[in-house]
C-alpha cells in the first residue's frame, strides 16, 4: 500500500470517527459533558473513570481480536463489521485522551 493510499484511509477514518463520536457520543453523555456515562460508571461502581473506560475499551478489543482469531487472513465481525469495530476502538482512544487531558488540568492530579 503506498502512502497516498494509507493517507486516504486515515483522512476518511478520522472523518467517520468525529461522526461517531458526535452521533453515538450524544447517546452516552450530556452536552456539558461528553465523559459524563465514564463518570457516572465510576461513582456507581465505587471506581475511577478510566477503569470504566479500560472496561468499555476492552470490549472493542476483544470482538476485534475475536475477529481475527476467526479469520485471520480477513476478519469479520459478524454484528456490527470489522471496520465498525475499528473505528469503535479508536473513538475510545481519542476519549482516553479527552480523559487524560481533563485530569491533567486539575491542580489536584
Amino acid at each position: 500500500m503506498t502512502k497516498d493510499d494509507a493517507y486516504g484511509i486515515f483522512e476518511k477514518m478520522s472523518t467517520e470517527i468525529y461522526a461517531l463520536l458526535t452521533t453515538k457520543g450524544d447517546a452516552y453523555s450530556c452536552d456539558e459533558d461528553v465523559l459524563q456515562n465514564f463518570k457516572n460508571a465510576a461513582a456507581n461502581l465505587d471506581m475511577k473513570p478510566f477503569q470504566i473506560w479500560a472496561v468499555y475499551f476492552g470490549k472493542h478489543v476483544s470482538s476485534i481480536f475475536k475477529a481475527i482469531s476467526d479469520n485471520p487472513h480477513y476478519p469479520i465481525d459478524k454484528s456490527e463489521g470489522f471496520k465498525s469495530r475499528l473505528l469503535d476502538a479508536a473513538a475510545y482512544l481519542y476519549l482516553a485522551a479527552c480523559l487524560h487531558a481533563e485530569i491533567e488540568n486539575q491542580p489536584d492530579k
